[in-house]
């Protein structure tokens, strides 16, 4: 079994149980936006370990968002490293953490 498939279910699963009133499928994106605050309701997430297209997407993304609320990218551990890079360099910073 791949070291990443167990993690990816997980992902999925905790998308699920917790839905959002609306959600964009976009590329490598679950773009998630709900009434209120909620990190994980309002969120982009990614849907693959690696992203091709990361810039285009996180600006596209942030755009949609922008009419809404700030944007918040969720950045699994499953994820490469340079997508947290990427934010990070983008001027994006850690707001919280989960386990």
């Amino acid at each position: 079994m791949d070291r990443t498939a167990l993690p990816w279910r997980v992902e999925e699963t905790t998308l699920n149980a917790f839905p959002s009133l609306r959600q964009i499928l976009y590329r490598d994106w679950l773009l998630r936006l709900s009434d209120g605050f909620t990190r994980r309701a309002n969120s982009f997430n990614p849907r693959a370990t690696s992203i091709d297209t990361l810039d285009a997407d996180i600006e596209t993304c942030a755009a949609l968002f922008a009419r809404h609320q700030r944007p918040i990218f969720r950045v699994p551990e499953i994820c490469e490293p340079r997508l947290d890079a990427r934010l990070e360099k983008l001027g994006y910073t850690a707001e919280g953490g989960t386990l």
